[in-house]
């Protein structure tokens, strides 16, 4: 029904004035809604640093991160302001203590990378790769383990040290596949080192392990490792040069018909490489006709084109 502006704005009652002047009145002071107060004692800190108090940002966090129920984000947060303040050796002292008493927080990891980092600044390689392996010694067990000894390999790798760097890399992979979040990056790395070495047999077996692991983990329906393909890759390869074509045929077949797979094509070829080693022409053209019909995008596409041509395919 119609209202005139008059009835749609009726005078307001002065109790219902008093009363909302009452309620918002110096007694209850404003708070966002949803934040606690050590969120809200958090953001002053925050706004210092943004605004370069730096000293001052370091010193809230620290005693929020002090207190007999501390809060875990100022610990990690007080290591991240003295980093900014230059005051490298106390940052790397916060970190280290943010990381051994919240191993589990999900900033843990961005810790143990901070550790590392300071370090390279500093010039100083082997004692962060001490301080991250006493790290390692007392957080064996937790969620971040695998992050801290992650970030010793890096170390020794930056710092030239193949042998140090397998060897830590090397403390992951023996987790297992479902051991360690880090497990497929370890063991890939593992891989290339093995690669540039020219250790084949070694990385063959490591590709074995990779290839297996993807097995288990479609067989539970878990997450693919982007690792997965280039191992089933390599390792159909690595049998194709020693003449083990049934076993590369196979590999190289799985591989073609992984549907989400962006190196399908790349194994579809291979496929055909190894009929025409075996001297089935009219197999291996076949499966170069799929690339070439079925896959407009693939990379290899060239590469099957010059392969169906110089075959005598139709």
């Amino acid at each position: 029904m119609y209202r005139s502006a008059r009835t749609a704005f009726a005078p307001v009652p002065m109790a219902a004035i008093a009363l909302l002047a009452w309620s918002c009145g110096p007694a209850t002071p404003y708070r966002p809604p949803g934040f606690t107060p050590e969120e809200l004692e958090w953001e002053r800190y925050h706004d210092a640093q943004r605004e370069g108090r730096l000293d001052e940002a370091a010193d809230g966090f620290a005693a929020m991160c002090d207190r007999e129920d501390p809060y875990p984000r100022a610990c990690y947060d007080r290591a991240r302001v003295l980093e900014e303040a230059g005051r490298l050796e106390e940052a790397v002292e916060a970190a280290a203590r943010f990381v051994r008493d919240h191993p589990r927080n999900g900033l843990a990891p961005s810790a143990a990378t901070r550790i590392a980092r300071i370090h390279r600044d500093l010039e100083t390689p082997k004692e962060g790769i001490a301080r991250l392996e006493e790290l390692a010694a007392d957080l064996e067990g937790t969620d971040v383990w695998d992050s801290v000894v992650y970030e010793v390999a890096r170390m020794f790798r930056e710092d030239g040290d193949a042998d140090g760097e397998l060897a830590a890399l090397d403390r992951i992979r023996k987790k297992g596949r479902w051991g360690s979040q880090l497990w497929d990056n370890s063991i890939w790395r593992m891989i290339e080192i093995l690669d540039e070495r020219g250790e084949a047999e070694r990385r063959a077996r490591l590709l074995e392990e990779m290839v297996g692991a993807r097995e288990e983990s479609h067989l539970i329906a878990s997450y693919e490792s982007p690792h997965f393909g280039p191992a089933m890759l390599e390792l159909g390869k690595h049998h194709f040069e020693r003449g083990d074509l049934e076993k590369a045929r196979a590999i190289f077949m799985d591989l073609a018909r992984w549907k989400t797979s962006r190196l399908r094509d790349d194994g579809r070829v291979w496929v055909a490489k190894v009929d025409l080693r075996m001297g089935e022409v009219r197999r291996a053209c076949r499966n170069l006709r799929k690339v070439l019909d079925r896959m407009p995008g693939a990379n290899t596409r060239k590469e099957a084109a010059a392969l169906f041509e110089s075959s005598g395919c139709r």
